[in-house]
């Protein structure tokens, strides 16, 4: 199924599911950012989350019922996987420092589950379980700007 991803990047954007699936979102004919997902676990995760629609509808009239697809079992998918079990994809994080930047992402614009990645992916685990979104986005920052001044320290 093929499915779009409203947020707009330079080049596309590549999202890793939680069993390690690579899904790439490229920018088609019409410029429209899709990728054909296969697996229905991930059909459904990539449905709840912000910014993913089927393609060909809009945000404002989202799929309506069961998502169903040609190929209900996915080989290497065990039949008995949830919604609940596919976590998230990871985005590439973008700069939220910079006034101008190109795909408009940031870290304020997260949804819960995708900055809670992202400070997964940054930092190295997870944030305390009673951590502000706000305590997060300046965990984050923080651990990109020590990890920037390392590299421009041994760019030296």
């Amino acid at each position: 199924m093929k499915i779009e991803l409203k947020i707009k990047r330079a080049g596309g954007t590549n999202i890793t599911m939680a069993d390690n699936t690579e899904i790439s979102f490229k920018p088609d004919e019409t410029g429209a950012h899709v990728a054909e997902v296969a697996n229905p676990n991930h059909v459904q995760r990539l449905l709840t989350i912000p910014g993913y629609v089927v393609y060909g509808t809009s945000e404002d009239q989202p799929a309506q019922g069961p998502v169903e697809t040609k190929n209900a079992t996915e080989p290497g998918t065990p039949s008995n996987v949830s919604p609940e079990d596919v976590a998230p994809p990871t985005h590439p994080h973008s700069d939220d420092q910079k006034a101008d930047d190109e795909d408009g992402v940031f870290l304020s614009d997260m949804t819960d589950e995708e900055l809670l990645a992202e400070h997964i992916r940054v930092v190295g685990g997870k944030p305390h379980h009673k951590a502000k979104r706000e305590t997060i986005i300046a965990a984050i920052e923080t651990a990109e700007d020590a990890a920037e001044a390392a590299s421009k320290g041994s760019a030296a």
